[in-house]
């Protein structure tokens, strides 16, 4: 049976159409991620990041987190445990707080034992935060110990790099709050609650470690990163790509 031409022009018309819209479809992706095509996310994740786990005594989930970062510095409380050595990874030797060393005078263990836990552990992050602003690495991605990873150890690098590369030169300081669902090239509200993943600019470092150290007594950490983030002038942006262990939090802080 013949077709019509008036038909067949619509049948080719729909075809064109179909065909043009499954073209279009399947280059959008690669359109809209064109900077991480063929992206060597290893190489970029070594030269942009340092990725440190804050740590009572390398228990709880760190051998998970040195699985996933062959370069990751542990900061634990007390230095040099059979438990971190364990781990075959550098460590970060905390300043001694005032009360932590029996061999200070009376009034320096006064004022250690003064502060609380949430002080001590402010300090401890800004100790962790002078290190970033040290370092030779443009990123720093600051862990807890009670971290569940979601991704294999490579495909946990993919996604980091995903969402933290900037799009345009006025993204290289912003904050990551790596605990929330969320794609990372958009802005959120700051957020105050859950520090357990976070990753922040070497240039942004300074600003927050003295801000910390200047907040109030007894303010949270994760509180106080959030208003250092307002104070220094940060964006934040959030992606998930790790989520809490679940048990209650059995970390001491310095001097605790």
């Amino acid at each position: 049976m013949l077709v019509s031409a008036p038909r067949f022009a619509r049948y080719a018309l729909i075809a064109a159409i179909v065909f043009t819209i499954i073209f279009v479809a399947s280059r959008v992706p690669r359109l809209v991620h064109s900077h991480l095509y063929d992206l060597d996310y290893e190489t970029y994740f070594q030269r942009q990041f340092q990725a440190y786990v804050l740590t009572s005594s390398c228990g709880r989930f760190t051998p998970d987190v040195a699985e996933h970062f062959d370069s990751l510095i542990l900061v634990p409380n007390q230095p040099d445990t059979p438990e971190c050595a364990a781990l075959n990874r550098a460590e970060l030797q905390l300043p001694v707080h005032p009360g932590a060393d029996s061999n200070s005078n009376s009034n320096s263990e006064s004022e250690g034992k003064s502060k609380s836990k949430d002080d001590l552990f402010r300090a401890k992050y800004a100790a962790v935060l002078d290190a970033c602003a040290a370092g030779d690495k443009a990123k720093c991605l600051i862990l807890e110990d009670d971290v569940v990873f979601l991704h294999s150890a490579p495909r946990t690098r993919e996604v980091l790099v995903q969402n933290t590369i900037a799009l345009f030169n006025d993204g290289e300081i912003d904050a990551f709050d790596c605990t929330k669902r969320g794609f990372g090239w958009f802005a959120s509200t700051h957020t105050g609650m859950g520090s357990q993943c976070r990753v922040y600019s070497k240039y942004a470092a300074p600003c927050l470690a003295g801000c910390l150290r200047g907040q109030g007594p007894g303010v949270q950490l994760d509180t106080g990163l959030r208003n250092c983030q307002v104070v220094c002038g940060l964006k934040q942006r959030r992606f998930l790509l790790v989520v809490h262990g679940g048990l209650s939090s059995t970390m001491d802080r310095p001097g605790g």
